[in-house]
């Protein structure tokens, strides 16, 4: 019912990546490496020491797809475990930042780009080194990122140099746009209509959003209220989870995670209330309620102008009988 049309319009294919890459990936991301710093600290997930049982387990069980990695980085793990740290604090807590601060900006192509091929390489090396759990998180990947996009443009750049001697007259390629692209009237009321499925994207798209930050933003307030032990996680599970992937507790640390929290929601806010058209994802939600507030007023004026006209109408005096 969402994306019936999705091989006819390009703007649902654009929303579709955008609900991908902005109420499922970035939340899934940021709350996984929040809550890595919320349960075990901030020291050990700087110095990597987290990342000892979890490699000795995939050694021990036999969940990587090459033990022989695992084993070379825990030989050494005093210069390695570091590296692999901060490079995953940087991926799931910096890259969703900066996708949210980004949002605005006409380079988000960029930043969701270098998201995108970040995240494959990241799950990449959990594949080789940990476990297979997350190879269909790859699989997302690759279609948020929609490599045939780059093939066909480098294609277009490729045919464009080998017919760059050849340029064909300007007053040719004007009437051919006249005739292939006619221009079409459109009333105020058509541009400003809304259709049920516009409503049901933004809501869903509103809701896993709101849902996928708000279950983790609870657990920090439970655990800095003391309504939850530390060392006790609070994951409902369904239907949707706290998303603390590998958060072992070690020494927690909730408020720096809390804070966190607040900043994701103070971006996406400002993101949602900014004027710029750039921001294609929050954007589409804040146009679709200012469309439904401007109906609203055209049908009001409307109305209005109706009881006017019928006020103003001098009423014929009745005629007498004879």
């Amino acid at each position: 019912f969402v994306v019936f049309d999705l091989q006819h319009k390009r703007s649902t294919a654009v929303w579709l990546q955008t609900y991908l890459l902005v109420s499922i990936l970035v939340p899934v991301y940021y709350s996984s490496g929040v809550g890595k710093i919320g349960y075990s600290g901030i020291e050990i997930n700087l110095s990597g020491k987290w990342l000892v049982p979890v490699m000795k387990a995939t050694i021990q069980n036999n969940y990587s797809s090459y033990p022989q990695m695992a084993s070379f980085v825990l030989q050494h793990k005093s210069w390695i475990l570091p590296i692999f740290s901060l490079g995953n604090l940087t991926f799931e807590i910096g890259f969703p930042l900066l996708l949210m601060i980004m949002m605005t900006s006409s380079r988000f192509y960029y930043a969701r780009t270098l998201f995108y091929v970040s995240a494959i390489g990241f799950h990449i090396t959990i594949l080789v080194m940990m476990s297979k759990n997350f190879l269909p998180s790859v699989l997302l990947c690759i279609f948020g990122l929609d490599p045939l996009r780059y093939i066909l443009a480098l294609n277009k750049i490729i045919q464009q140099r080998r017919n760059g001697q050849q340029q064909p007259d300007s007053n040719n390629t004007i009437q051919q746009q006249n005739t292939t692209t006619p221009i079409v009237a459109v009333s105020s009321t058509s541009t400003f209509s809304i259709r049920c499925r516009d409503w049901v994207r933004v809501g869903v798209s509103c809701y896993v959003w709101f849902m996928s930050l708000y279950i983790p933003t609870l657990s920090q307030v439970a655990h800095l209220l003391g309504y939850v032990q530390p060392t006790r996680d609070r994951d409902p599970w369904f239907p949707f989870s706290e998303w603390k992937i590998f958060a072992n507790p070690y020494k927690p640390n909730f408020l720096p995670s809390f804070c966190l929290m607040l900043l994701a929601y103070a971006l996406t806010m400002y993101t949602m209330t900014t004027n710029n058209n750039n921001s294609f994802c929050w954007n589409h939600i804040s146009n679709s309620v200012k469309k439904y507030i401007f109906k609203i007023k055209m049908e009001k004026a409307e109305e209005e102008e109706e009881e006017e006209t019928t006020t103003t109408i001098p009423k014929s005096p009745p005629r007498r009988s004879r």
